[in-house]
């Protein structure tokens, strides 16, 4: 069966000047709002929207949270999506509101697939370190307004056009600071593996 999902793969990084269309971006707050959820509604799972006039705080974000340090790479996704829903929940939540990321996500990930865009779930987190954890609540503060404390960033939703190009080697990111962090790309006809039981 060929379909939008037969080519559906998570991509690592996004191709930078391929915006997504405002029209999809509301699609997706719309989902990301009315989307029902388990827990009985306690799914205290807040998502923070970063489009690409958000470029500093994808990137503190990105490079304090979103990394695989066994590896020593960061996941480029969040770096380079245009339009990116990093999902935190506040201190103390309970850990399984978190399954409501997953859920909204899915639903998101349908709408973006149905409307011809790329769409990566991104979880390969380290925990970071206290005076980074005090830096991203001041960024998400400044930012967004929020006035709670929140544990760092657990997954993000990242939309756009995917970037088919990869590599085997390690690669560069340089950021919009001057740092620059390494990242690894995976080939576009990486297996997906599942299996289904009848």
């Amino acid at each position: 069966m060929e379909d939008a999902w037969t080519n559906r793969r998570n991509y690592k990084t996004f191709l930078v000047n391929e915006p997504v269309p405002i029209e999809l971006e509301k699609k997706l707050d719309h989902i990301l709002q009315r989307c029902p959820i388990q827990r009985h509604g306690l799914g205290y799972v807040n998502y923070f929207k970063c489009t690409e006039n958000d470029t500093h705080e994808k990137e503190l974000l990105s490079s304090y949270v979103v990394r695989n340090d066994s590896l020593g790479v960061h996941e480029t996704a969040p770096f380079t999506a245009p339009l990116v829903y990093f999902c935190a929940q506040p201190k103390n939540a309970d850990i399984l509101d978190s399954l409501a990321a997953g859920i909204v996500g899915g639903a998101m990930m349908s709408e973006t697939i149905s409307y011809g865009y790329d769409f990566s779930f991104i979880g390969c987190t380290e925990e970071c370190s206290s005076d980074e954890l005090n830096i991203i609540n001041d960024t998400l503060q400044r930012r967004f307004g929020t006035t709670q404390k929140y544990e760092a960033p657990f997954l993000a939703l990242c939309i756009g056009k995917g970037d088919k190009e990869w590599s085997e080697h390690d690669s560069v990111f340089v950021l919009e600071t001057g740092g620059h962090v390494k990242y690894q790309t995976t080939p576009s006809f990486d297996p997906l593996p599942k299996i289904l039981f009848t």
